[in-house]
């Protein structure tokens, strides 16, 4: 059995049922596919060049603005150039020494060419023949005027030397009102002082002001001092090298801004920063030299005293309640002439002295009195007295 063979053919019928075939439609649509892959590598190879154009502009308008700054700083040296040299025409004038004229150049003009000239110049070509070359005709032009010209410049009139005399003060201001901006500029300046962790911060904004296209980058220093402080004890963020009180470039807080930074610097261990009063911001570039240098004025609060610390309070002494001791009196003596002979028991206390306790501790009265016993100095002088006998009434019935 034959294999079917797989072709599809694309028909179309017309309303009278004719038949239509299209028998081409795969080279149709591989041309078209062909001619869209083309298509897009045209674009990809137009995009490509369209950026590789935009950075070449880029580069270019960089490279203008390096020029228009070159062009303005070599203009401001011109002007003081010009200033230095009239104040010292000036003063040799003044001093009645030979100046020596200046001569002025001569802008060099064109020659104008004439009709008849044009039109004989154009024949010559015509014709085959060349031309005279440009620079014959230049200095064949050139030669009368500069015979013309005179080698010294004529003697200089009062009112061209008062002139020349108030030049310099106009070159002067001129030059000081029209001052060269530097490509960076600085915010305000904030200081701020923990004292519980003696951390000094400074925070400040570097402004870029040139394109943005072109970046800057340098290094930060700010130097914290006061004018009555020696140089050797000034702060400074970070801790870099100071020569006579400034930073010597090679180090510092590094950036590179394309518009701005807020820049940050801190210094550990600041228990007191108040006696600063002046704190500068010094801008280098990365080569180490010196872009700007701004003052800020600076007012750090000085920190507060440590409250002492609260001795304890100091303890009262513990009392016991312990029961009054009664004093005992001293013994009284009595003389041997003046003791009374012994009678009896009874007799004897009442004879005897009485002794007075001292007053109650607690209730404030005095005690009773306690008899005491005389003390008798002859023991042989004591007589022994048996006790009475009460009698038995009973015996005597």
């Amino acid at each position: 059995m034959a294999k079917p063979e797989k072709r599809w053919q694309l028909l179309l019928v017309a309303d009278d049922g004719r038949i239509i075939p299209f028998k081409r439609i795969k080279g149709i649509a591989v041309t078209l596919v062909i001619l869209l892959v083309l298509l897009g590598l045209v674009c990809a190879g137009l995009a490509w060049q369209l950026t590789a154009e935009k950075v070449r502009h880029r580069k270019t308008l960089n490279q203008f603005a390096d020029a228009k700054r070159q062009v303005t700083l070599y203009k401001s040296e011109h002007e003081l150039i010009t200033a230095e040299l009239v104040l010292a025409e000036a003063r040799m004038e003044k001093a009645g020494l030979l100046i020596p004229k200046r001569q002025e150049r001569i802008p060099q003009q064109k020659p104008m060419k004439t009709a008849d000239a044009e039109s004989v110049s154009d024949t010559k070509i015509d014709d085959g023949e060349k031309g005279p070359e440009p620079s014959a005709t230049a200095d064949t032009t050139a030669s009368p005027t500069a015979a013309k010209q005179p080698s010294v410049a004529p003697a200089a009139t009062p009112a061209a030397n008062v002139a020349r005399k108030a030049a310099p003060e106009a070159t002067l201001a001129e030059v000081s009102a029209e001052p060269e901006k530097p490509a960076i500029a600085l915010g305000n300046l904030e200081m701020k002082h923990d004292s519980g962790k003696k951390v000094l911060l400074a925070r400040f904004r570097v402004k870029n002001n040139g394109l943005r296209s072109s970046p800057v980058a340098g290094r930060c220093v700010v130097v914290l001092k006061n004018d009555w402080m020696d140089p050797k004890v000034w702060l400074a963020m970070p801790g870099v090298t100071l020569v006579d009180g400034k930073p010597d470039g090679e180090r510092g807080q590094a950036f590179r801004i394309s518009r701005f930074r807020d820049m940050e610097i801190k210094a550990m261990g600041q228990t007191d920063p108040s006696s600063f009063k002046t704190a500068t911001v010094y801008v280098f570039d990365t080569s180490g030299a010196q872009i700007l240098a701004k003052d800020f004025p600076i007012d750090l609060p000085a920190p507060k005293p440590e409250p002492k610390p609260v001795p304890p309070p100091a303890a009262e002494p513990v009392t016991t309640d312990v029961p009054a001791v009664p004093m005992e009196s001293p013994p009284i003596n009595i003389p041997v002439n003046q003791q009374t002979p012994f009678k009896g028991p009874g007799e004897a206390a009442e004879n005897l002295p009485m002794a007075t306790s001292p007053p109650d501790a607690d209730t404030g009265a005095a005690s009773q009195p306690v008899p005491t016993q005389a003390p008798i100095d002859d023991p042989s002088l004591i007589e022994s007295v048996e006790p009475v006998k009460e009698e038995d009434a009973r015996d005597r019935f």
